[in-house]
């Protein structure tokens, strides 16, 4: 004969007292998500118009951040490039010797000279000016051999009716030993400047400082007139220079003097510096240039 199980008084006042607690909880709940809608309606976002429009906006935002922080890498990376770079030449000043001092950053007299250059690579240019290989040069032989390490001629088809002096050809073969250790020294540090060599054009700038006409010169080189004006003035410009420097022997200076006085004459100097001259004379190829 079956039972039927009543529960005890206990048993009920415990189950009635969960429920009131899971009511109370459920009602906070409630509550809570009431507050919450209500803040979500109330947020600024929903006055700020499309929502299509916001998500835009938020895509935009994004990809500004993404771009501003690879700027910000690319910043940080070209800062450290250029600082090791200038470290780089530091160490390549102090193996030359133009630098000094307890801290190895006070320019020598080595120094003072290449700081007083103009150029493509001014140490290289200076180097070579104080090795002494061409302090017993001729005038129009230190011309040539300046231009040679001063000047690029980039043309495939390169050619000169002008052979070079024995002499240029001698001092440039005494400077390999030079580019060659500064050449080294540079990929050591992982720089880049260049170190002209070109001798082709030698026996030409030989030949106009020796007094060769115009037309003799264009009509022995396959560069037009105006290439050879631009080679020519950067000789000069760089002949102009050898004075002023400090550690070059006197006797270099006033072979440079006297190179850029045969050589500086017209077309390659500027019609202005013929009439300051002081002669008072213009030739008939000027005269025929001027309107």
């Amino acid at each position: 004969m079956s039972r039927t199980l009543i529960p005890g008084p206990m048993l009920i006042r415990w189950h009635w007292r969960r429920a009131l607690v899971l009511v109370q909880e459920l009602a906070l709940e409630q509550e809570l998500a009431l507050e919450l809608e209500l803040a979500l309606e109330l947020h600024p976002a929903h006055h700020a118009g499309d929502r299509k429009k916001l998500r835009k906006q938020r895509f935009r935002i994004e990809e500004l951040e993404a771009e501003i922080e690879e700027r910000q890498r690319i910043l940080h990376f070209r800062a450290n490039r250029h600082w090791d770079t200038f470290l780089a030449l530091i160490e390549i000043l102090r193996h030359f010797g133009c630098l000094a001092g307890e801290e190895g950053l006070e320019p020598t007299e080595i120094g003072r000279t290449v700081g007083a250059l103009r150029g493509d690579n001014e140490l290289w240019l200076g180097l070579a000016l104080m090795s002494g290989h061409l302090d017993e040069l001729e005038p129009a032989d230190l011309a040539a051999v300046l231009e040679a390490i001063s000047t690029e001629v980039n043309r495939p088809d390169l050619w000169s009716g002008f052979p070079p002096s024995p002499a240029s050809e001698e001092a440039l073969h005494d400077l390999r030993g030079l580019r060659r250790e500064l050449e080294r020294q540079q990929e050591c540090a992982k720089v880049t400047f260049p170190l002209w060599w070109e001798p082709e054009l030698t026996g030409l700038v030989h030949a106009w400082a020796k007094g060769a006409s115009w037309s003799d010169v264009i009509g022995n080189t396959s560069l037009d007139e105006g290439d050879v004006v631009r080679i020519l003035r950067r000789t000069v410009d760089l002949l102009a220079q050898v004075p002023y420097c400090e550690a070059i022997s006197e006797q270099l200076r006033t072979k440079a003097r006297a190179a850029l006085k045969a050589i500086n004459r017209f077309p390659v100097c500027e019609i202005e510096d013929l009439l300051s001259s002081g002669n008072g004379q213009l030739d008939s190829a000027i005269e025929r240039s001027m309107p």
